[in-house]
């Protein structure tokens, strides 16, 4: 069932020039899971703070940008900042959350009504950077903050949000969901020997890079050893967690201006990135899980164009096992969606972020096919393998030919892909066990039915046996119940002191509350 996007309505709303009172300059509203908590700082919260917390210090550069432009202040906290005179938006790494003097910080600007709100963004990196990063357990303090808590992601499984708001001390949440399928991005699988990846890296780029003369590139890498790498082969910037704020600041400033079209980069740049005319992204060997491909392959067509997504796989890579047998991230799921070659890449994807799926064929907008789709698309299916062909159905119309073909087996259905499989079963886990109808609702459905006719007859000679085609108020035979009629009143009083006797029944309604399935209502024709 499909949740009505309740965020992208918001967005057309105000996606228009906003003006602000004491001004007559236009403020550019722009799009993104952002704009509620930056028009809010603009034209609403009246000097009290935002307080962004960001998983990455790569993001701070974003964030600066999209507050110039609205003419807002933003800073980014040190333990100098001031309580007096704060900034509108400000900006925190998570490692430096853990600090007493931050949360002094957070508890003066509370104390002062300072504080508007906390917003997290790319909330599922407090999950799946659990495992390295122990700061990312020490956010249990937001279920204590006192203010408003937003959370913000593109790419939350359902299956963990329960652990997401474990982790930030929360109890109740209201969740607003939009689909994560990009109908314009065209998900393609390369598959090559080893020892001439790089060729194929080389290859791709130059074809990505002739695509048009302004698209960037991002490529992304699973070690800062390979972005260098990469980076040194087609002679283009690299980024990753050990350079220092102002060199990868200095990258994204040449990506966004143009001057650099392509950057080789970890995941350090997978999220909260949004650069410009991104046309193509490559992955340089397999993306670690399903949650960082849809990240990093997000960063791609941001403004709705056709773009591409290529995952370079050597042919030899060995297969990565999950210690947790939830795989709970997609590590496992992915490395299979990549290896099967028959069903299209987005299914088992969207199944697993969303728990529903739609192919390249049946997406509406732009139709970017994927390198499955498009093949499909483009070859009749062979009837001679063991393929999704229904070979039994026309057996007997092949029978009557003259020269019948004689296939070695015929098509049996097969189980699904396992990676199909798993997305499935983790998308069955939010889904709420249907409970059986028990004998009372059934029992009640029946009084609700009797009700309704009732209710299109007069009652008054239903009950003494006579026609009952026209309404209690229009009835030729007795004056309404409610002109006080004494035959009426009498039949009332009997009634209710037979009924006051009965254990269960209503001496108001007279109806019974079991409803007893032994009496039967019978309603003249």
């Amino acid at each position: 069932m499909r949740e009505r996007n309740i965020f992208c309505i918001f967005l057309l709303q105000v996606r228009v020039n906003v003006t602000i009172l004491s001004h007559s300059k236009p403020v550019c509203a722009g799009s993104g899971k952002t704009l509620p908590g930056l028009l809010n700082a603009a034209l609403m919260d009246e000097g009290r703070v935002t307080l962004w917390i960001l998983p990455l210090q790569s993001m701070h550069h974003h964030y600066r940008m999209q507050c110039q432009k609205l003419d807002i202040s933003c800073e980014t906290w040190t333990p100098k900042s001031s309580l007096l005179a704060p900034k509108t938006n400000v900006l925190v790494t998570v490692e430096l959350t853990q600090l007493q003097v931050f949360k002094d910080y957070v508890a003066n600007l509370r104390a002062r009504g300072r504080l508007a709100r906390i917003i997290i963004d790319e909330i599922h990196l407090v999950v799946t950077h659990a495992s390295f990063r122990p700061s990312m357990e020490s956010l249990t303090w937001m279920g204590a903050a006192g203010c408003q808590v937003v959370l913000q992601t593109a790419t939350l499984p359902p299956v963990l949000q329960e652990r997401v708001l474990k982790a930030l001390g929360l109890t109740t949440c209201q969740v607003v969901r939009a689909k994560t399928c990009r109908c314009n991005i065209s998900i393609n699988v390369v598959k090559c020997p080893s020892q001439s990846l790089y060729t194929v890296v080389k290859q791709c780029f130059d074809n990505a890079l002739s695509y048009s003369t302004e698209g960037r590139i991002m490529l992304f890498c699973r070690s800062k050893s390979k972005a260098e790498e990469i980076g040194t082969l087609l002679d283009i910037p690299v980024c990753h967690s050990a350079m220092d704020r102002e060199k990868v600041d200095g990258v994204l400033n040449e990506l966004y201006s143009g001057t650099k079209r392509a950057v080789a980069s970890t995941s350090l740049l997978g999220v909260a990135v949004d650069v410009p005319q991104v046309t193509h992204v490559i992955h340089v060997e397999c993306p670690y899980d399903i949650i960082s491909y849809a990240q990093e392959a997000g960063r791609v067509g941001r403004d709705g164009s056709p773009a591409w997504s290529y995952i370079l796989l050597p042919q030899d890579l060995p297969r990565r096992r999950e210690k947790d047998k939830e795989d709970l991230f997609g590590i496992e799921a992915l490395q299979d969606i990549w290896q099967d070659d028959r069903t299209c890449r987005r299914l088992a994807i969207q199944v697993f972020l969303d728990g529903a799926a739609e192919p390249c064929s049946m997406m509406g907008g732009i139709e970017h096919f994927c390198d499955v789709c498009m093949a499909q698309s483009t070859h009749m299916p062979d009837r001679q393998t063991n393929s999704a062909f229904p070979w039994t159905s026309v057996r007997r119309v092949l029978k009557s030919l003259p020269t019948p073909p004689q296939p070695d087996s015929y098509y049996s259905p097969t189980p699904l892909p396992m990676h199909l499989q798993t997305a499935a079963a983790h998308a069955s886990r939010h889904q709420p066990p249907a409970k059986p109808t028990s004998e009372l609702s059934i029992k009640l459905q029946k009084v609700h039915h009797l009700m309704e006719r009732l209710a299109l007859t007069c009652v008054a000679c239903w009950l003494r046996g006579l026609q009952g085609d026209h309404l209690l108020a229009d009835c030729p035979r007795r004056d309404s119940p409610t002109d006080k009629n004494r035959e009426w009143q009498k039949w009332e009083s009997a009634m209710r002191e037979d009924v006051a006797k009965i254990e269960g029944v209503c001496y108001s309604c007279t109806c019974s509350q079991d409803v007893s399935s032994n009496i039967s209502f019978f309603l003249p024709l």
